[in-house]
């Protein structure tokens, strides 16, 4: 760890109180003139860094980029065993979570990075993650139910803990497409990836991987007419100054939590129907590669989307069988 990561680490655990460039320089067995160095070196980056005195510096404002101390000191009380990687490029941190699930099984993972270069959705679609500002994460951990049929509630609870992180920046609602499509102003800016891996010998759920990817802010222009008529961005084409990426990702951990604690009791359920696209207006859908069409009227105790057909009968649709086109529910 360099210097400047240590002193940073210091700024953040004494904050709001000062502490002393010489004490920094005792325990990191270092030069005061290195510690002045690392405090100009956060300063240009943009860290607000006050010296008072022969009390030494205080951190007062922090960055709003990506920074892997602040994040971990945002999520020590909420989820002190989660172990944070933050990689400038990866090909998928889908792929970085099964790396660690498969050597470090009991310990809950959180990879995230700017850029991918083999991101996919569902059944195994490529996902566009070269926009100017875009965020891709992974979350991995062992749990709380142990079957298959259950996954589909840990892609709603990801929905609805994101939907609720990222409401904190925005101006209108954002809404939910049914099973794991965030829209916002009628374009889809997120979709969310959920993946398992399969105890060979008691044939459970051993450890889920949730895969996020964000549109955070840019555009589109060298992508197909395809994708522009869907895809959009929740910022516009530049990162609003009160966007703190470390707050945001701390709020969705925080979220996240919250409602997997109570997924018995299936809380987070109220809150995504709240924000489910498309309700109580007629759809088209694929199902088992067969074209369906009902009327979208809410989802059920296992986040199941409830549709009525012409006939009036109600159906309860299982996410791995259906496919929305994007296109109906984009203006």
């Amino acid at each position: 760890m360099s210097t400047r990561q240590k002193v940073l680490d210091f700024l953040i655990e004494a904050a709001p109180k000062p502490i002393s460039g010489q004490f920094m320089a005792d325990h990191l067995a270092c030069s005061r003139n290195a510690i002045w160095k690392a405090i100009e070196q956060l300063r240009s980056e943009g860290y607000q860094i006050n010296q008072q005195g022969r009390k030494g510096y205080v951190l007062v404002d922090s960055v709003n980029h990506l920074e892997l101390t602040q994040l971990k000191q945002r999520l020590a009380t909420i989820w002190p065993e989660l172990d944070i990687t933050i990689e400038e490029k990866v090909s998928s941190t889908n792929d970085l979570a099964k790396i660690h699930a498969t050597h470090s099984p009991t310990i809950p993972g959180l990879f995230i990075s700017t850029e991918q270069t083999k991101g996919r959705g569902r059944h195994g679609r490529s996902f566009v993650s070269s926009l100017d500002h875009g965020l891709y994460l992974s979350l991995v951990f062992n749990p709380k139910v142990d079957s298959l049929n259950d996954i589909t509630l840990y892609t709603t609870l990801a929905a609805a803990a994101m939907t609720k992180a990222i409401s904190h920046y925005t101006t209108r609602p954002l809404e939910i497409k049914w099973v794991n499509d965030l829209f916002y102003q009628n374009k889809k800016v997120a979709g969310i990836l959920c993946e398992s891996m399969i105890d060979i010998e008691s044939h459970q759920v051993s450890s889920i991987i949730i895969g996020i990817g964000l549109n955070l802010a840019g555009n589109f222009e060298q992508e197909s007419e395809e994708i522009k008529q869907v895809a959009g961005t929740i910022f516009g084409e530049t990162i609003p100054p009160n966007f703190n990426y470390n707050q945001m990702l701390a709020l969705f951990i925080e979220y996240f939590c919250e409602y997997e604690q109570n997924i018995d009791k299936r809380k987070h359920l109220d809150y995504y129907q709240e924000r489910l696209l498309g309700l109580n207006q007629k759809v088209s859908y694929l199902q088992n590669g067969q074209t369906q069409s009902a009327i979208i009227r809410g989802i059920d105790k296992d986040g199941h989307l409830l549709v009525e057909h012409a006939n009036h009968n109600i159906e309860a649709l299982v996410g791995s069988e259906i496919h929305f086109s994007s296109t109906q529910f984009s203006k």
